[in-house]
C-alpha cells in the first residue's frame, strides 16, 4: 500500500504532517529499480548518469527529520484539509519501510481547469481543480532498514532537510574576504570579495577545511604542485596573483589537488570531479 502524506509549512509549529490518501498503484518504482549505483555524498564530486548520493546513519543527523528519528503511523496525522493544501511544503509516501519524499514548490500549487475521465462514468468537467503532479523520480529516498538517505540534487534535498544545506554552503562575504586576506595570495586588477561567485565560494569553503588539517610542509608541497600546473600564477616567495574568477578557481582547484598528468601521454588535465578511491 502507498500511503500519501504532506508536510505543511505551519508558523506555529503544530503537528505538521498530513494524510492525504492511499492507493495500491504504484506511485515510484522501489527503490532497487530507481538506485542502481551510488556513493556517499562529498562535495567535490559529481554524479554519473543514474547514480545517487547517499548519506548513512541518516536519523543521526541534525538535519534528519522526525519521521526518521522515531516509529510512527500514518493513521497518528490528521487529515489534509483544503485550507491546508497552499501550504504544502513537501509530499512523502510511505511504502512499507521505505520513504519518497518530493519538494512541492509555488509550481505546482495550482489551480487548473480540467476535464477528467471518472472510471466507469463519464467526463466531468472542473473548472477551479487543485492539481498536485509526482515527478518520475522522486526528490530524495529513505530506508528504514540501513538508515540511509538516497539523493540526487543537493539543493532540492536541502529544502526538505533543513541545515542539509550545510553541506554545501558558500563562504560569507567575510569568509571569502579572509580567504584572499591569506599571505599566499596578492590580489591583482581590482579583484576583491564582491567579485567572487558562487562556485569559488563553494570551493573556498571546501579549501579552507583542507588547508586547516595540513602541516606546514604539507601547504608548501601543495604551492608548489599549484606552481607546476599553473606557473602562470605564480608570484614571488611563494605566492599567487589572482586577478580574476578563473584565476581562484585555478589556485582552489590546486588546493583539491585536482591537477595530474597522465601516465602514457603525458598530459596535463583537471579533474572535473573526483572520487576517493579509499
Amino acid at each position: 500500500m502507498n500511503y500519501i502524506c504532506a508536510k505543511i509549512k505551519d508558523k506555529h509549529d503544530r503537528s505538521k504532517y498530513r494524510s492525504m490518501t492511499s492507493t495500491e498503484n504504484e506511485i515510484y518504482k522501489p527503490k532497487e529499480e530507481l538506485v542502481h549505483s551510488f556513493r556517499e555524498y562529498t562535495p567535490d564530486s559529481l554524479l554519473e548518469e543514474g547514480e545517487w548520493y547517499v548519506i548513512k546513519s541518516f536519523s543521526q543527523q541534525e538535519y534528519a527529520l522526525d519521521l526518521m528519528k522515531k516509529e510512527y503511523q500514518v493513521v497518528d496525522y490528521d487529515e489534509l484539509e483544503h485550507d491546508d493544501y497552499k501550504h504544502i511544503d513537501f509530499l512523502f509516501v510511505h511504502v512499507d519501510k521505505t520513504l519518497y519524499f518530493q519538494k512541492v514548490g509555488k509550481t505546482r500549487l495550482t489551480k487548473k481547469k480540467r476535464l477528467i475521465w471518472k472510471y466507469g462514468d463519464s467526463f466531468e468537467y472542473i473548472h477551479d481543480a487543485d492539481v498536485l503532479t509526482f515527478n518520475e523520480y522522486p526528490d530524495a529516498i529513505y530506508t528504514r532498514d540501513d538508515d540511509t538517505l538516497y539523493f540526487r540534487r543537493l539543493d532540492k534535498a536541502a529544502g526538505i532537510f533543513n541545515g542539509m544545506i550545510e553541506l554545501y554552503r558558500e563562504a560569507t562575504e567575510p569568509e571569502v574576504t579572509e580567504f584572499l586576506a591569506n599571505d599566499f595570495i596578492v590580489l591583482a586588477n581590482g579583484f576583491d570579495a564582491s567579485q567572487v561567485k558562487t562556485m569559488n565560494r563553494k570551493r573556498i569553503t571546501l579549501a579552507v577545511d583542507i588547508l586547516s588539517r595540513l602541516k606546514d610542509n604539507e601547504k608548501k608541497e601543495i604551492f608548489s604542485y599549484i606552481k607546476e600546473y599553473r606557473p602562470d600564477l605564480a608570484a614571488k616567495n611563494q605566492k599567487f596573483t589572482i586577478g580574476s574568477e578563473n584565476d581562484l578557481k585555478m589556485l582552489l582547484y590546486g588546493i583539491e589537488e585536482r591537477f595530474y598528468t597522465t601516465p602514457v601521454g603525458r598530459e596535463k588535465r583537471i579533474a572535473n570531479s573526483t572520487i576517493n578511491l579509499n
